[in-house]
C-alpha cells in the first residue's frame, strides 16, 4: 500500500507542473480571445445581418429584414461604382509610387553616403504623424488664399485650384498620401536591402558588374518577397483612406474625391442608412479578401523563386 501511495504522490508531483501550465496559458490567451471575439467577430457577423435589413434608426426601431436587396442596389448604384473604381485607381497609383520612391530612397540610404543616419530621420518623421494631423497640414499647403503651394503656383503664372478643381483635386490627395506613406515602403525596402550578404556584392564586383548590374541580378530578385510584401500592406491601407479625404476635400468638389469610406460615412452617419451602408462595408470586405489573397499568392510565388534564385553578374556596367 505504502509503494502504491508513493507513486500516487509522484504522479501528482508531476501532473501539478502541467495543470499550472494550462492555467497559465488560459490566463494568457482568455484577453486576446475575448478582444478577438468582442471587437472583430461580433461587429462583423452584426455587420453581415445588417447588410441583408433596411433600418433608419431616426425612423424605424428595429431592422427590417429585406433579403439582398441592399446588395443588389449596390451594384446598380453608378455612385458607388464610380467611387469603388476611384478607390480602386487611387489605391493602385499610390503604392505603385510609393513603392517606387521607397526603393530609390532605400537604395540611396543603403550606400555609405555622408550624414546618411540625418537623411534617414528626416525620411522617416512623416511617418510618426498622425493622418488627421497630415490632412490638416496639407490642406494649409493646398489653401487657396494661405497655402503656399497654391501661392508658388500662382507666382509662375499657374491658377491651379489644388482642391477645388475636380480634375486636380485627387491628384493633390495622392501627393499627400505619397508624402506620408513613402516612408513606410522605404522603411521596409532598406531593411530588406541591409540583410542581403554583402559578400554577393563583393562577388559581383570580382564578377566585373556594375551598378545596374548589381541591382538587377542581386538586388533585385532577393527583394521582390519584400517589395510584394510591402505592397500588399500599404494597398490594404490605402484602399481605406479616409482622414485625409475628410479634412482636406470631404469628398469634394462634388463627388471628385469621393471613395468607398467616404461614401459609406455619408450612408451610415448622414444619410442614416445603415442596413444600405453595412452592405458596402461587406462588399469591401470580399474585395479587399481578394486582393489578399491575390497578393499572398504572389509573395508566395515569388518569394520562393527569390529563395532559389542564383545571382548572375556577368553583365558588365
Amino acid at each position: 500500500m505504502s509503494a502504491i501511495s508513493l507513486g500516487g504522490a509522484a504522479a501528482l508531483r508531476r501532473e501539478a507542473p502541467r495543470s499550472r501550465w494550462r492555467v497559465a496559458l488560459v490566463a494568457f490567451a482568455a484577453p486576446p480571445l475575448a478582444y478577438l471575439v468582442l471587437w472583430k467577430i461580433v461587429p462583423l457577423l452584426y455587420t453581415i445581418y445588417l447588410s441583408f435589413t433596411a433600418w433608419n434608426p431616426l425612423r424605424r426601431p428595429q431592422p427590417l429584414f429585406i433579403g439582398i436587396a441592399n446588395y443588389v442596389q449596390a451594384f446598380e448604384d453608378t455612385q458607388f461604382l464610380q467611387a469603388l473604381l476611384r478607390t480602386l485607381l487611387f489605391t493602385a497609383g499610390a503604392s505603385v509610387l510609393e513603392l517606387m520612391l521607397g526603393l530609390g530612397f532605400a537604395l540611396l540610404l543603403d550606400a555609405k553616403i555622408r550624414g546618411g543616419s540625418f537623411i534617414r530621420s528626416l525620411v522617416l518623421l512623416p511617418i510618426v504623424i498622425a493622418p488627421a494631423v497630415v490632412g490638416t497640414i496639407w490642406y494649409m499647403l493646398f489653401h487657396d488664399t494661405i497655402g503656399p503651394i497654391a501661392w508658388l503656383s500662382r507666382a509662375v503664372g499657374l491658377d491651379i485650384g489644388w482642391l477645388r478643381d475636380p480634375n486636380i483635386a485627387m491628384f493633390s490627395i495622392l501627393l499627400t498620401d505619397l508624402w506620408h506613406w513613402t516612408p513606410f515602403m522605404f522603411l521596409i525596402l532598406l531593411s530588406g536591402l541591409q540583410v542581403i550578404p554583402r559578400e554577393l556584392y563583393e562577388a559581383a564586383a570580382m564578377d566585373g558588374a556594375g551598378a545596374w548590374a548589381t541591382f538587377r541580378h542581386v538586388k533585385l530578385p532577393l527583394l521582390k518577397a519584400a517589395m510584394l510584401g510591402a505592397l500588399v500592406l500599404r494597398s490594404m491601407d490605402a484602399f481605406r483612406i479616409f482622414d485625409e479625404i475628410m479634412l482636406m476635400t470631404g469628398g469634394g468638389p462634388g463627388d471628385a474625391t469621393t471613395t468607398t469610406s467616404v461614401l459609406i460615412y455619408r450612408n451610415a452617419f448622414k444619410a442614416f442608412q445603415l442596413g444600405y451602408s453595412s452592405a458596402l462595408v461587406v462588399v469591401l470586405l470580399v474585395v479587399t479578401a481578394v486582393l489578399y489573397l491575390a497578393y499572398m499568392r504572389l509573395v508566395q510565388t515569388d518569394g520562393s523563386v527569390a529563395a532559389s534564385a542564383k545571382p548572375r553578374t556577368t553583365e558588365t556596367k
